[in-house]
């Protein structure tokens, strides 16, 4: 179970600049609409990666029936660790090793189950994530805003076309291909996005 202590207060993987610069539009006319695009297609790429993106305090409780090789936390990049608790017992921070960019917790010395983490029922209070871009000191991998980018560019030209039209040719000037509605299976995401945000999927395991 993953609870939110303090939630971010953007969740924009893209600025409304860079996706007008790949536009190269200037105007505002149409930032509202982009605007309304970039919160839609953040929230599609963290639904499809099936984990948040934006840095926010975390209180996760992970059972475990049997123990297992490291405690694996559902959000990474892992900014800090508050706390954890092994069955309503603190765990002293020198206890245990945090793999900050996997979010995986290995226990520091061997206990009953070696360097195993232990069955029962864990809660880790934690912060991960990335800090967004429009900050100075953003962290966010560019890969993920180019995906974000290229979703909401994609959307926006399409209202301009046939959506069945897969290309179009002009004489002169040269051919322009448009994304596919679908990547594959049914997965509604394309597949040249679909290699930019494979890194960042959240796998889960069971």
């Amino acid at each position: 179970m993953l609870e939110v202590i303090t939630a971010a207060e953007n969740r924009k993987l893209t600025t409304l600049a860079a996706v007008k610069a790949d536009l190269g539009l200037t105007g505002a006319e149409e930032d509202a609409r982009l605007d309304a695009l970039i919160e839609q297609y953040s929230a599609a790429i963290v639904g499809w990666c099936g984990r948040p993106f934006a840095l926010e305090m975390l209180r996760e409780t992970i059972f475990s029936p049997a123990a297992t090789n490291g405690l694996m936390l559902s959000c990474w990049p892992v900014v800090s660790i508050a706390s954890i608790t092994l069955d309503g017992v603190a765990i002293a921070p020198e206890a245990y090793t945090v793999d900050r960019n996997a979010g995986l917790v290995h226990q520091r010395q061997p206990g009953p189950s070696g360097f195993w983490w232990p069955r029962g029922e864990t809660v880790a209070t934690y912060a991960a994530g990335y800090i967004l871009p429009g900050s100075a000191e953003r962290t966010l991998p560019y890969d993920v805003e180019r995906a974000a980018i290229m979703l909401v560019k994609a959307a926006f030209l399409a209202a301009e076309r046939d959506p069945h039209v897969r290309s179009d040719s002009v004489e002169g000037v040269g051919t322009t291909t448009w994304f596919s509605t679908l990547g594959t299976a049914g997965d509604a995401m394309p597949l040249e996005v679909q290699g930019l945000l494979t890194p960042y999927h959240h796998l889960t395991v069971g």
